[in-house]
């Protein structure tokens, strides 16, 4: 994934569901991207500072499905 592609999905997940990440929960991100949607969920829900296992089960599945729409387009 693109580091453009990377900010796209973070935007996203920052304006629909409310995990705004800071610049070093960013940049961690970006050094060693997560391999997988759900991975990259779980990544920005550990980023904002919350459990990805404590997390609404439903805004969780709603993440990953716009992070995989956006992976396949940006891969």
């Amino acid at each position: 994934m693109t580091r453009i592609g990377l900010e796209k999905i973070l935007d996203r997940s920052c304006g629909q569901f409310g995990y705004c990440l800071d610049g070093n929960a960013q940049a961690r991100i970006a050094e060693s991207p997560p391999e997988s949607p759900k991975l990259l969920v779980d990544a920005v829900i550990r980023g904002d500072g919350r459990d990805p296992d404590l997390v609404d089960r439903h805004m969780h599945r709603q993440m990953r499905y716009l992070v995989a729409e956006d992976w396949r387009w940006l891969e």
